[in-house]
């Protein structure tokens, strides 16, 4: 057999001693650990994330359920309020008919009694509209304009507040203008709401006064009339103005 010898280098076993080769073999390890490090604390980070995400996943859909809970329990609780108040306002109103079809009702008890039964079918129209869910959640209403005598419905809004106000030794007055129209296209509930506000914070904070209640046309264009509301109670202690809305 021929045995070969390869004569290498002493300098070659010197090659990691050399300063410069080491240097470099202990920054390349430095900075493959350091890369180690960033990559562990990455990933650390992405699942502590994630996990931070599922949790409010879950929390979302618990409320989300618990909201539509709380939606069908609104429904349901509308739903037999509807039926618990609906009929006995039907009831008064069919007693309200009786008397007014007696013809023995006369005089102020008469007045009373129409303005009772006026004020009990704008509460029934008023629940109607609270009930219509699809227009109360989508926060959308649209007015009801119907042909109204707004003379008589502040005629009768106010002898809705007779009684109280004898009770409070207080007078009411009512100022109309003459050239307001006999009929008005107007959303009626909605300007009885106004009316029946203003008027009963008068009379409830008003003792031994009296109260006015002016309705005056602004601007007449024979197709539409711009109408102001302004209530003024006047009493021992104070005296106030309160102007609604213009129509």
């Amino acid at each position: 057999k021929s045995i070969y010898f390869f004569q290498i280098p002493e300098d070659g076993y010197l090659t990691l001693q050399r300063s410069h080769t080491a240097s470099w073999l202990l920054g390349f390890i430095f900075c493959l650990c350091t890369f180690l490090i960033l990559i562990c604390q990455v990933a650390w980070q992405s699942r502590k994330s994630y996990l931070h995400n599922i949790d409010n996943m879950n929390k979302l859909v618990k409320s989300k359920i618990n909201a539509i809970q709380a939606n069908e329990a609104k429904t349901n609780f509308l739903a037999t309020i509807s039926h618990e108040i609906r009929n006995p306002i039907q009831a008064i109103l069919g007693i309200h008919e009786f008397l007014l079809n007696d013809g023995s009702m006369r005089g102020e008890n008469k007045k009373l009694l129409i303005s009772a039964h006026h004020t009990a079918k704008s509460l029934l129209e008023i629940l109607n509209q609270v009930l219509d869910l699809t227009k109360l959640e989508s926060g959308k209403y649209q007015p009801s304009y119907l042909p109204t005598s707004l003379i008589d419905l502040l005629e009768n809004t106010m002898q809705s507040y007779s009684a109280l106000a004898n009770d409070h030794k207080t007078q009411l007055h009512l100022i109309v203008d003459p050239t307001i129209a006999p009929s008005l296209l107007i959303d009626r509930v909605r300007i009885r709401q106004v009316l029946q506000n203003l008027i009963g914070n008068a009379v409830k904070f008003t003792k031994e006064g009296s109260i006015s209640v002016t309705c005056q046309v602004l601007c007449d264009s024979h197709a539409e009339q711009l109408i102001e509301f302004h209530v003024a109670d006047r009493s021992e202690e104070h005296t106030s103005e309160l102007q609604s809305p213009m129509f």
